[in-house]
């Protein structure tokens, strides 16, 4: 399914869980299962704990459901709610988190290693980054927000949300490092 399509169908199915419609929601947690699982799991690095993490994002959209106003924003406050949970359920972990038995299958080189490796450090670096800084980063890039649409969701001028989002990169860049 294209992103367009998704849009779509993640619309629709907005519409009929306003109407209070139950199947809507189990089909809204199949489709986002594959995003979520995607965004999560080189932050997890636990199916389980992404299957847990859904739930999480699920019961947070519920919640937040009224406050939707523009609904072509919903994919990628998907995506920035996903990676947000997802670092804060990394942090909160005391212990080194066992790699499940439906780990990512090797691919018999060193690139699965290498990429992995990128992604924790990714990981890492976001984890480190000031919580606004972090929020606006994931939004911009990952969630497609504009710089009109970052103000409107920080409260934040257009001009203090482009000097936000430079400086988070800076910051991203320095911790990746």
């Amino acid at each position: 399914m294209g992103d367009r399509d998704k849009k779509q169908a993640v619309n629709g199915l907005l519409k009929r869980i306003r109407e209070n419609d139950l199947f809507a929601l189990g089909e809204l947690m199949e489709l986002k299962q594959p995003d979520v699982r995607r965004i999560a799991f080189p932050i997890l690095q636990d199916v389980s704990l992404c299957e847990d993490l859904l739930n999480d994002v699920l019961i947070i959209f519920l919640k937040n459901i009224d406050s939707f106003k523009n609904e072509e924003n919903i994919n990628g406050w998907f995506n920035a709610v996903t990676v947000n949970l997802a670092i804060d359920m990394k942090r909160k972990s005391s212990r080194e988190l066992p790699m499940s038995s439906e780990k990512l299958p090797d691919s018999g080189g060193g690139a699965f290693e290498e990429s992995l490796i990128n992604k924790m450090s990714t990981v890492d670096a976001l984890e480190r980054m000031p919580p606004l800084e972090r929020s606006v980063l994931v939004d911009k890039i990952l969630g497609g927000l504009t710089y009109i649409q970052l103000a409107e969701k920080y409260d934040l001028t257009k001009k203090s949300i482009r000097t936000v989002f430079a400086k988070a990169k800076k910051i991203f860049k320095d911790l990746y490092r």
